[in-house]
């Protein structure tokens, strides 16, 4: 489902990657802070547990905090997928797309034409792995 809506926007096959914890905790190891690598990983194994949908009454206080109806998953990825692809991608093209590792695979997995994502944590939405935005 995610990963529907990042290939939607992006425009590219975004794939989930799987379940698999420790070949994310293995794959992101370059990508944050190695304190944060257990406390994530506590985090993806609840949401893989339980879920995480927002119920009936969370929406509401979220509203009520917000002052303002919470924005939907595909709005938000629609909103950043643009950001993405408008403001950074000439700086990351120059910057990373163009080393060694041209198609990021040693980030997220993904090829130039496929991306498989494990685990996007909140860090990427703000630094998106470079193999979403290189093509």
């Amino acid at each position: 489902m995610g990963a529907g809506i990042y290939t939607r926007h992006l425009g590219r096959e975004v794939r989930y990657g799987g379940n698999d914890l420790d070949a994310w905790a293995e794959k992101v190891k370059n990508m944050m802070p190695e304190f944060m690598i257990p406390e994530m990983r506590i985090m993806y194994e609840f949401f893989q547990t339980n879920g995480m949908i927002a119920s009936k009454a969370d929406l509401e206080k979220t509203q009520t905090l917000l002052g303002k109806k919470p924005r939907t998953f595909d709005d938000f990825v629609k909103k950043i997928a643009k950001e993405w692809k408008s403001t950074r991608r000439s700086r990351v093209r120059k910057s990373c797309c163009d080393r060694d590792d041209p198609d990021g695979s040693s980030l997220s997995g993904g090829s130039w034409g496929q991306v498989s994502i494990v685990g996007l944590s909140p860090m990427h939405l703000l630094h998106p792995p470079r193999a979403l935005l290189c093509n």
